[in-house]
């Protein structure tokens, strides 16, 4: 499937058809990540991090610990 390259701003933009957004299971504002090599470009969805994904390094550097039945004791 071809398409044109087209002026949005002071950058680039290519739109990409709806079946080929079904097909690849993206939405409109998914982010993409760009990746440029051999003088050609792929698109590839951005994974999406959940809050232990970015809690964990964080809880790892402070040294705290989480001890879920403590927690639960708690209430």
């Amino acid at each position: 499937m071809n398409s044109t390259l087209r002026k949005w701003g002071n950058s680039v933009g290519v739109r990409i058809p709806k079946e080929i957004m079904e097909k690849s299971n993206l939405s409109l504002n998914d982010e993409v990540v760009i990746i440029s090599f051999n003088g050609g470009i792929t698109l590839q969805a951005k994974q999406k991090k959940s809050f232990c994904d970015i809690a964990k390094p964080v809880i790892a550097t402070q040294g705290w610990k989480f001890d879920r039945e403590q927690a639960n004791d708690r209430r």
